[in-house]
């Protein structure tokens, strides 16, 4: 039932699983509803980046592994990444006279269905992966009529080979080849090859991966990295990682990349201590890393120092500091202008009490000078309460001051921002039984920003300068404010059988309430953009055969 759009379907849908080996399995969704899986993190990105979200629907979870290559694959460099599955639908193209309603790209693409096989044969073990999107109809409206218009859902294939060799010194080989066929768009190919060693001793282990992708009106674009750990003694420890991305890679259709074009490189060193008086373990570390784009241009560089200290109360203390030299920013302004970058430092502190007593809490400080002008500093604080083991309370705030907020005005022109942004997460666990559980999930984040200052960019020198500290009224301040509530409950009625009634309502609001993060919070759950209600009823029936 969407309560927004004053609507409510039936939806009905089959599952199936089929093993009929024990080395074999076949799961199939067909007409699947997601609309019961467990709310995104609310994240607002001011940065020219994409932010990653994992997938959190059952059927692209469950085995997910097999099709995830390489440790990198969780979250950094993601030849597969199955949120591309469902995504947004392509808007129509339309004429400058017609207006197309885009309310429906909030809720993504529906499925006719998907299909996954998972094997193993010796020490080969393989993956295969199908699934089919529905066209998505547009309402749209031209000075005369309103009309529906049909955007083309796209079809995914997903293929996995890995051969696997456990004994002894371990290794392995694997490719990955991903399609996305796409009727708007046109089509988009990513191909991967991957290996991974670790020496009888464990002491070394390496993993490594070269990727391909094609994307239609594209050149193809290459990838690739190598990441080597060595344990040097049973408190010293190695790790260096290299890798590289080409300026025609593009993981946008297929897969998640955290940024392209770079040559990035990093280092560390970890030391573990162990068994004093009074500390159960002592951490250090230290770590360099840099990056570089096609032409050369260093474009980040870090150096930083961290120490954890943990007590034989399970109680920790963690401090680091890092300091990057000047680089060249050139993401900014969204590739189209690149400057000098100043030097800088960061500071954080972070306490933690002993998470398994009923009552355990965490605090953290963090102070940091910002790339151009400006500095920034955050103070949160997230505390637990467990009072019996079926059920558990956790809240988290934290609150952001930052005057060094540069954001890109077209042209060479820039502004500088002070902000504060508070967010605050709380949720609520309860099982009544092993098989029932309830929960409530709030987050919400609120990014106030008044314009401060206006900068320029010398092109010749490549670098930012002020040009005035006069404000054009409110005009260029802004405020962002995000809300999610969700109310699960899961009736485990046998495997594979469950009950789930879930209740999700977020809200966005581009305003603040008195400047207040209270009011401004109730008035962006009132001001809702989706608000849904969700039964699903799923039965195991066995087939004989």
């Amino acid at each position: 039932m969407d309560v927004v759009g004053s609507s409510s379907r039936e939806h009905y849908g089959v599952d199936v699983f089929w093993r009929p080996t024990t080395h074999f399995q076949i799961t199939g969704t067909l007409q699947p509803d997601f609309g019961t899986v467990e709310a995104d993190d609310v994240i607002i990105n001011l940065s020219a980046f994409e932010s990653f979200f994992p997938d959190r629907r059952l059927f692209f979870v469950e085995g997910k592994e097999i099709f995830l290559p390489t440790l990198r694959a969780y979250g950094s460099l993601v030849p597969f990444h199955s949120r591309r599955i469902g995504d947004r639908p392509n808007i129509p193209q339309v004429d400058n006279e017609v207006d197309v309603d885009l309310s429906r790209l909030t809720s993504g693409s529906e499925l006719y269905g998907a299909l996954k096989g998972t094997g193993q044969i010796q020490k080969f073990r393989y993956g295969i992966l199908g699934a089919w999107e529905k066209d998505a109809i547009f309402r749209a409206r031209s000075e005369h009529d309103t009309f529906d218009l049909k955007s083309p859902g796209r079809s995914f294939g997903v293929l996995r080979l890995l051969y696997e060799n456990n004994i002894r010194t371990r290794y392995g080989v694997g490719m990955l080849s991903v399609v996305s066929l796409d009727e708007t768009r046109g089509n988009a190919y990513t191909h991967s090859i991957d290996a991974r060693f670790q020496s009888e001793s464990g002491r070394l282990s390496t993993e490594s991966q070269v990727l391909l992708t094609e994307v239609a009106h594209q050149d193809a674009g290459y990838a690739g990295f190598i990441d080597v750990r060595y344990r040097q003694s049973d408190t010293l420890r190695h790790s260096m990682a290299v890798s590289y991305i080409d300026p025609e890679f593009d993981l946008s259709r297929t897969g998640f990349a955290s940024r392209g074009d770079r040559l990035s490189m990093q280092y560390s060193l970890s030391s573990v201590q162990y068994q004093t008086t009074r500390i159960q373990q002592v951490n250090h570390s230290v770590s360099v890393s840099g990056s570089w784009n096609s032409l050369g241009t260093r474009t980040d560089a870090s150096i930083g120092l961290a120490a954890a200290i943990r007590d034989r109360d399970q109680n920790s203390l963690s401090v680091s500091v890092n300091y990057k030299p000047s680089y060249v920013d050139d993401a900014t302004a969204y590739r189209k202008f690149k400057f000098h970058t100043r030097p800088t430092s960061r500071v954080a502190v972070g306490l933690s009490s002993n998470s398994t007593k009923k009552f355990h809490q965490v605090a953290w400080f963090s102070f940091r000078e910002e790339r151009i002008q400006g500095s920034s500093n955050s103070l949160g604080f997230q505390m637990g309460y467990r009072p019996r083991k079926s059920l558990a309370f956790s809240w988290s705030l934290s609150k952001d001051l930052n005057n060094g907020l540069v954001l890109h005005q077209g042209n060479r022109e820039f502004i500088r921002y002070r902000s504060w942004s508070p967010t605050s997460n709380f949720a609520i666990q309860f099982f009544p039984t092993t098989r029932q559980q309830i929960r409530l999930d709030l987050q919400c984040r609120l990014i106030q920003a008044k314009a401060y200052e206006y900068l320029t960019l010398e092109e010749r020198a490549n670098k930012i300068r002020s040009i005035g500290f006069e404000v054009n009224g409110n005009s260029d301040d802004f405020s962002i404010s995000r809300a999610s509530f969700q109310l699960r409950y899961r009736w485990e009625i046998a495997p594979l059988s469950d009950l789930f009634v879930v209740y999700t309502r977020t809200g966005a609001l581009d305003a603040t309430v008195r400047n207040a993060f209270l009011p401004t919070l109730r008035e962006t759950i009132r001001e809702r953009n989706t608000e849904n209600l969700a039964v699903k009823f799923r039965w195991r029936t066995a087939l004989d055969y």
